[in-house]
């Protein structure tokens, strides 16, 4: 069986401005990775990188606080019991 596994740093630890790829610590560049973890078609793991929460209070990153980023996350990528990505729960239900 073919396993994905990210291990962190969904984004670079300063913010690039005009650049396509989401570069702040916005509640748009969790849901777009939750996009594309879920779009893979094996299952998926993801571990938060420093650059995903811890840097997150930098202005350039959009100056938030860094523990409600960490625990936006944990709510986004972690809310259930089962992987990212295609699993046998996404297989067999849709």
């Amino acid at each position: 069986m073919l396993v994905f596994v990210h291990d962190g740093d969904l984004k670079a630890g300063n913010s690039t401005p005009g650049l396509v790829t989401l570069t702040t610590c916005s509640n748009e560049l969790y849901t777009q990775a939750l996009g594309y973890f879920n779009s893979l078609k094996a299952p998926a793991a993801f571990t938060p990188g420093d650059n995903d929460w811890t840097d997150c209070d930098r202005v350039s990153n959009g100056g938030f606080n860094s523990r409600e980023r960490l625990d936006y996350q944990r709510q986004v990528f972690f809310s259930t019991n089962f992987s990212l990505g295609l699993n046998w729960h996404t297989a067999i239900c849709t």
